[in-house]
């Protein structure tokens, strides 16, 4: 049995716990193995999953089709080290894995790949004809953000500090780590050449600069701050521990929860609006209640609108995508067992 790395796990973990079958069905996705990242744009699908592969997708009107697949695990020429990070810009699949930079065509043809110059970029992504890097600032829980050009040399050059992100340390009992069930989020989104900065901390918080790292715009929404019920708890805990993944997971961490949901569980930028998800449910108390807030914003900070999706996008990871006002998330069908597309319109 191939062993999973930690990232693979947890992603399992949360699948297995909570992912239901929903009926808003695209199609299959019988090509990916544990879906990773999910980008779409227009009528393509990019799925990159655990293999360090991407598989395309057209979709046009009501039917998905498959294309093709790029990169593989490895260390070689189009090749990843790990699961890549993508990103949609100007007309290009970029994707970021362990230092490396690669370029394909929107459908799949290989244009260029180059290594940047140090490790402790965890996410490098192009800003017009910049990069904006995520790296380690002094520890694992410690990161900046800042806007970096490229000499001829390939080598990232520090060219403004965006955002400085301390999170707290985790706790340890024994010899396991602590893992919050409902962490706090912090990342950054690159869209139209800008760069998003999303913090839970705090609250619904984005700051926007352009590529040259100038700051546009710093977005700060009221939000309702919910108590974790000590029923979700006790169902949460009894759930993942009937998981097929505990055993793996009990070996390493111990399972904590926060007194308070963070703000926002995950969040989208597209087409001028600004998306938070929330933990706020229609049902509060019901572990399995398939709803979550969706609050939209534009790019000014004016609400727009706060609604229900009403799909439950707790597996996350990434495992979601906003594209022109429709929500689009992978479900795992236990009885088929196979990934398939789902999506609804966000009203």
């Amino acid at each position: 049995m191939r062993k999973l790395n930690t990232y693979t796990i947890l992603i399992l973990l949360l699948i297995a716990t909570f992912m239901q079958v929903y009926p808003k069905k695209v199609g299959n996705l019988p090509e990916v193995s544990v879906p990773i990242h999910i980008r779409i744009d227009n009528n393509q699908v990019y799925i990159a999953d655990d293999q360090a592969s991407v598989h395309f997708y057209s979709l046009k009107g009501a039917a998905l089709t498959y294309q093709k697949q790029v990169a593989h695990r490895g260390e070689g020429p189009q090749e990843c080290i790990a699961e890549p990070f993508m990103i949609l810009t100007n007309d290009i699949l970029y994707m970021f894995t362990f230092g490396k930079c690669m370029y394909f065509t929107r459908d799949g043809n290989y244009l260029k790949e180059f290594r940047v110059n140090s490790s402790i970029f965890k996410t490098v992504v192009p800003v017009g004809d910049k990069f904006a890097t995520r790296k380690y600032n002094g520890g694992y829980n410690n990161f900046e953000i800042s806007i970096c050009s490229l000499s001829k040399d390939r080598l990232l050059e520090h060219h403004k500090l965006l955002y400085v992100y301390s999170l707290k340390k985790y706790l340890r009992k024994g010899n396991k780590v602590q893992s919050i069930w409902y962490p706090d989020r912090f990342f950054y989104s690159v869209y139209d050449d800008k760069v998003f900065i999303f913090d839970s901390t705090r609250g619904l918080f984005t700051e926007i600069y352009d590529a040259n790292g100038n700051k546009l715009n710093q977005i700060k929404l009221d939000v309702e701050r919910i108590k974790v019920p000590d029923d979700i708890k006790k169902a949460v805990e009894e759930k993942v521990k009937n998981s097929p993944y505990w055993e793996q997971f009990n070996s390493t961490y111990y399972l904590d929860f926060p007194e308070y949901y963070p703000p926002f569980r995950d969040f989208a930028v597209d087409d001028g609006k600004i998306y938070f998800i929330t933990y706020k449910q229609k049902n509060p108390l019901k572990l399995e209640e398939n709803s979550r807030e969706v609050v939209i914003a534009d790019w000014k900070g004016k609400l727009l609108k706060r609604t229900f999706i009403t799909i439950d996008p707790r597996a996350g990871f990434d495992t979601f995508y906003i594209n022109k006002g429709k929500f689009y998330y992978v479900v795992d069908n236990v009885e088929t067992e196979e990934w398939e597309l789902h999506a609804e319109d966000i009203k």
